[in-house]
């Protein structure tokens, strides 16, 4: 991976640990389905992930409760107008 990329994402995210769990979270959603947010001819789910967090498409929430009294966290697409 490109170094730079991957320092302008870290400062993006606001560090480290923060893009390592945007990243899985992400992954993990599209395993399991979800559509890819952004329009790539490639079906690499990490660069899929990436390029979502570089156009600003996804962030990471903190962790909530719910009703039922478990924490979540998900990453969540940004709501934006199209251009």
């Amino acid at each position: 991976m490109d170094v730079e990329r991957l320092e302008r994402l870290t400062q993006k995210v606001g560090g480290r640990f923060r893009l390592t769990a945007l990243l899985q979270k992400r992954l993990a959603e599209l395993v399991k389905g979800s559509p890819p947010l952004i329009d790539l001819p490639s079906n690499n789910y990490f660069e899929i992930a990436l390029r979502e967090i570089e156009e600003g498409r996804i962030e990471l929430l903190r962790a909530w409760t719910t009703e039922a009294g478990g924490a979540r966290s998900l990453a969540e697409p940004v709501a934006r107008e199209e251009e």
